[in-house]
């Protein structure tokens, strides 16, 4: 019955009216889809930590405090050949917050160095809930700070909300970078494989309006169910897999169009003996990408069930439009080295002689493989997981080379505070007994909840942020925090953020 059910199905898109249809409704459905699904979008990448981790919890309980959206930026300025600030430096320095807007957002007086050599200035930065618009506003920023051109010094904008902007703005263009290199790999490699100028253009075709739908369909599903994903990884799984069908029915209909004249014939018999093994691949893969559902990292986590899809939609278009397509053309298709029926039966000889020894030895075929997959996967000893903030990016950035000229004169970890949440009448014994810690130069309440139960507490590391040493910081504060009850203390920021985020990674 599946036999006829397959065969029923050959017969009826390799057609000539069935090949048609084929197309006339998948270019109908796809209009349709990206008609009414062109509003919808995944939702924005907001944190690469476990979503019940501390960090998370913290963030989430700032917005119950007054000013929310407020964080600090930090403006940092150094003299070029490394001397003391003169006066007129100094001058330049004080005056700057007035030229660029930032008057009445700076919090406090300018601070200078005990060497001399460098200053800070702390700013309050009203965060936007897209990164987006943060990195134009800091842009913006930097742009003001430029234009007022201070003789013999450099000055950078970093902190928490720099990082962020950094990042965004490294990626901004990625997906369609990303994109556009592996259709081009795609393409190299399809031409490559046919040796033909026509043929490598309609699986191409089939796969990027395969992606195009992917996407729609994907954006919906992660709207829907919130889930976070990358959706550059999604098309570069679409392109491979996608690809990867149509090599292995194009492949088998060359060798079908080798024993026969018929070329309509020959894509039936392509078509139903290239199947199992395009259903195994797909499957294979879809259950494993949704074992992502079990991650704990959120970005992880989300990206499971779109890549499935993903991959579910490239299957069934090449399932159906490339085979359409392919009807229509025939072997011509193959031109200059069009396939003609033979004799000889020398086709694929050496792939056979391997098939057949995997399926007379199977165990020892098995064995081999694992032990192969064994020397592999010694590979992952000693493997990092997670990056720090400085390791986000290739080159640095300007609040990468900021936080380095900060961590020269000033506590590193100005930059990225510690951030801790406490119930208000634990939290003066919890600053007393955190003074235990290694390199914590100051702490501090700076503010309390709108209801008064909760505070939030400041504290500078010494360290640079990310480092060991700081990351330590950061276990050793959730150990005294334990000694105060459940949940009664919870340890966040960039660095706690960074912590949850090596420990979910290497759970997941």
């Amino acid at each position: 019955m599946r036999e006829n059910f397959v065969n029923g199905l050959a017969q009826k898109l390799i057609s000539k009216r069935g090949a048609w249809a084929v197309i006339l409704i998948s270019t109908l459905l796809m209009l349709i889809v990206f008609g009414a699904m062109r509003g919808f979008e995944a939702p924005a990448r907001t944190g690469s930590a476990p979503a019940n981790s501390d960090s998370v919890q913290v963030s989430n309980l700032l917005t119950e405090f007054p000013e929310s959206n407020q964080q600090s930026l930090l403006i940092v300025a150094v003299r070029d050949d490394g001397q003391t600030l003169t006066q007129p430096n100094i001058q330049a320095i004080q005056e700057l917050p007035q030229h660029v807007g930032l008057a009445d957002k700076t919090l406090g007086p300018v601070i200078f160095s005990q060497d001399g050599d460098s200053a800070l200035i702390t700013t309050e930065f009203e965060s936007d809930t897209s990164n987006t618009v943060n990195a134009e506003t800091i842009k913006n920023l930097r742009d003001k700070i430029s234009a007022q051109k201070l003789s013999g010094m450099t000055v950078y904008v970093t902190g928490g909300p720099s990082f962020a902007a950094d990042v965004t703005a490294a990626f901004e263009g990625a997906d369609f970078t990303l994109l556009l290199v592996t259709i081009v790999i795609v393409a190299i490699l399809l031409i490559a494989t046919y040796r033909s100028p026509i043929l490598w253009l309609i699986p191409l075709l089939v796969v990027i309006l395969a992606d195009g739908l992917a996407g729609r369909v994907t954006a919906l599903v992660g709207s829907t169910w919130g889930l976070e994903f990358d959706s550059g990884i999604i098309s570069v799984l679409v392109f491979g897999a996608g690809t990867n069908y149509a090599l292995l029915l194009i492949s088998r209909y060359r060798e079908e169009l080798a024993k026969t004249s018929n070329d309509r014939f020959a894509l039936q018999q392509a078509y139903i003996k290239s199947l199992p093994a395009i259903l195994a691949s797909n499957v294979t893969v879809v259950v494993a990408l949704l074992t992502l559902n079990f991650a704990r990292i959120p970005l992880t986590k989300g990206l499971g069930t779109p890549a499935a899809i993903g991959l579910v939609i490239a299957m069934i278009s090449v399932l159906t439009l490339l085979p359409a397509l392919l009807s229509l053309v025939g072997r011509r298709a193959f031109w200059p080295f069009v396939p003609q029926q033979t004799t000889s039966g020398t086709q694929g000889r050496w792939w056979r002689r391997i098939a057949q020894y995997v399926s007379n030895r199977p165990v020892i075929s098995l064995l081999a493989g694992l032990g192969v997959l064994a020397i592999l996967t010694t590979g992952l000893w000693g493997t990092s997981t997670g990056l720090t903030q400085l390791e986000k990016f290739t080159t640095k950035s300007e609040s990468a080379l900021g936080l380095e000229k900060l961590s020269d004169h000033f506590d590193p970890g100005e930059a990225q505070p510690i951030v801790i949440v406490a119930e208000k009448q634990i939290a003066h014994s919890f600053i007393e007994s955190a003074q235990t810690v290694d390199g914590l130069s100051r702490m501090a309440v700076m503010d309390t909840s709108n209801n008064g139960e909760l505070v939030k507490i400041r504290a500078i590391s010494e360290f640079s942020p990310g480092s060991a040493q700081s990351l330590q910081q950061i276990v050793e504060l959730r150990k005294i925090g334990e000694g105060f009850g459940e949940s009664n203390v919870l340890i966040g920021g960039a660095v706690a953020t960074d912590l949850d985020a090596q420990q979910g990674n290497q759970e997941d």
